[in-house]
């Protein structure tokens, strides 16, 4: 590993217990309990042979009017508006359904 900590062995938190059961929806997560269940997988090995990432978050201290940031990590643009589109058909796809 090239960094300082690993996530591998981070305790799942009892959010994350209820985000996984079939009546959860994307809702029942927090962003940082999401973020950490990304790097737990990928500390672990479950992801692998990651190129590209793209992550997307508002935040701010005016809840009226938050700021939408990201972080990035892409070989070019093109890869970015892909992973993007890609992202947004998925979440099309699970809107579209029971959940």
């Amino acid at each position: 590993m090239d960094h300082d900590h690993s996530f591998a062995d981070e305790p799942v938190s009892i959010t994350e217990i209820k985000a996984a059961k079939p009546e959860a929806t994307a809702a029942t997560w927090t962003p940082r309990d999401a973020l950490i269940d990304v790097l737990r997988r990928w500390d672990r090995g479950e992801i692998k042979n990651c190129d590209a990432m793209v992550i997307a978050y508002r935040a701010g201290d005016n809840p009226k009017t938050p700021g939408v940031h990201y972080a990035i990590s892409v070989p070019d643009a093109h890869v970015a508006l892909g992973l993007l589109s890609r992202a947004v058909y998925m979440i099309n796809e699970a809107a579209s359904g029971d959940r």
